[in-house]
């Protein structure tokens, strides 16, 4: 009887994995969390987890491109993002303003910054990537840091 069971069917949670990059001892994990408590629908949450496979040590942003490099990163992306609300490539809200944040992957091409829903955009956008290319940083990126092969191609 499914008025016994209603109890059961309140609550979702669902947790998966995935590997975005692994490639010069670099692997990126993708984590992603959707719960569902009750209401319109449930809440989605993606974050990565960056691994330098060489030292067995995790890495963010400041081992990329060290001290003083946040501010530039920053200008980039609020320059992207403005970008994306005049092109309407997405649903960012009038005010949003793409962040630095340690929520990122990267490939030989672009750093994808991702937010989760509501942090720019309303849930219908769903996670909202704004790229950076890597040429547009290769500058900031510290040479003997997990990235600095991306220095010497």
């Amino acid at each position: 009887d499914m008025e016994e069971m209603s109890y059961v069917l309140n609550y979702e949670l669902i947790k998966s994995a995935k590997v975005v990059y692994n490639q010069n001892d670099i692997l990126i994990i993708e984590i992603e969390t959707y719960v569902y408590a009750g209401g319109a629908h449930g809440l989605s949450n993606m974050q990565y987890i960056h691994f330098d496979m060489a030292s067995g040590e995790t890495f963010g942003l400041e081992e990329i491109f060290g001290l003083g490099s946040n501010q530039k990163i920053a200008e980039l992306l609020l320059e992207k993002s403005e970008e994306m609300k005049q092109a309407k490539a997405s649903m960012l809200f009038d005010d949003a303003k793409a962040e630095i944040n340690e929520n990122f992957y990267f490939d030989d091409k672009n750093f994808y910054f991702v937010y989760n829903p509501y942090e720019i955009g309303p849930y219908a956008a769903g996670y909202i990537t704004v790229e950076l290319p890597v040429e547009s940083v290769k500058d900031l990126i510290v040479k003997d840091g997990p990235l600095g092969f991306l220095v010497i191609k």
